[in-house]
């Protein structure tokens, strides 16, 4: 396996002839290439498309379909005509009670293929986890050799130190308790399916605790940055990186218990708006062509 650097999208350009649509179709398609071709931006998006297609089930399985039928109303409205006049009776249909249970059966069959692939791309977490730790401690050590900047800055950069080392606690705690009852599930491990339900409650609390420290650590972080100017691209970045936080707050609360404290449709939808944020940000970083795998 060898990397190449992709050359610059001009060289690639289609034809003047090509059709508009066909150049979008291009653009789109080779931007979610750059997207995917990186670790994270494929387990972002693996965990928002596992979380969307949960929250279209859990809807799917509501009784009386009510609230998704004035959606689909607003959506046929703001449809072209000769598409809403297909759409509406279409949609229609899709509101009989067997129609829904299939496809909720179907997409929760989905959800599980994706959530397998998204936790196999996770196995490698604690080697990522040695490199972050390995750089914690060079970093505390630098810290230490330099001039203090007085008091309140000591007590900061220790604050901000013990988050750190809670999150990377948690983090190592949620890896491998996960990666244990994912391997007991495949038979790999012998773990007994009710010590996996354990294993899989302690990975979530694990996951609880990263979260709210991450939490205080954003907070902090505004605290240092107080009265320091501060450009509009980094308030807004900080900003998004805060509102999906606290998304996923409830959502981590939620895995802690057996069963869930929060309605499948509430998690679920908590859960895809923090994803849809992060991989938001990761399609803005990927816009511009980069070094990519050629196998």
């Amino acid at each position: 396996m060898s990397k190449a650097t992709c050359p610059p999208a001009e060289q690639f350009q289609l034809s003047r002839r090509t059709p508009t649509a066909i150049k979008k179709l291009d653009a789109f398609v080779s931007h979610l290439h750059r997207l995917l071709h990186t670790r994270e931006g494929l387990d972002e998006t693996l965990l928002f498309l596992a979380y969307t297609t949960q929250l279209t089930a859990s809807l799917l399985d509501i009784p009386n379909p009510a609230l998704i039928q004035t959606l689909a109303r607003r959506l046929v409205a703001r449809a072209p005509e000769w598409l809403a006049a297909r759409a509406s009776s279409s949609l229609s249909s899709l509101f009989t009670t067997n129609l829904r249970l299939r496809l909720s059966t179907q997409l929760r069959a989905l959800v599980d293929m994706l959530d397998g692939w998204h936790t196999m791309s996770r196995l490698w977490g604690l080697v990522t986890m040695w490199m972050i730790v390995r750089d914690f401690v060079k970093a505390s050590q630098r810290e230490t050799k330099e001039k203090q900047e007085g008091v309140e800055g000591r007590l900061v950069r220790q604050a901000e130190s013990a988050i750190v080392a809670t999150q990377i606690v948690s983090l190592i705690g949620f890896f491998a308790l996960e990666n244990t009852a994912w391997l007991s599930r495949l038979k790999v491990l012998t773990w007994s399916p009710n010590h996996q339900s354990k294993i899989i409650l302690w990975s979530g609390r694990s996951w609880a605790v990263y979260i709210f420290a991450e939490l205080g650590k954003l907070m902090l972080e505004r605290v240092r940055k107080r009265g320091n100017s501060e450009s509009m691209g980094s308030l807004e970045e900080w900003n998004k990186k805060f509102v999906s936080t606290l998304a996923w707050a409830p959502v981590s609360i939620h895995w802690t218990s057996p069963g869930g404290l929060l309605p499948e449709s509430v998690a679920a939808g908590l859960a895809a708006y923090a994803q849809f944020i992060s991989v938001q940000g990761l399609w803005k970083q990927t816009a511009k062509e980069h070094t990519v795998e050629v196998v």
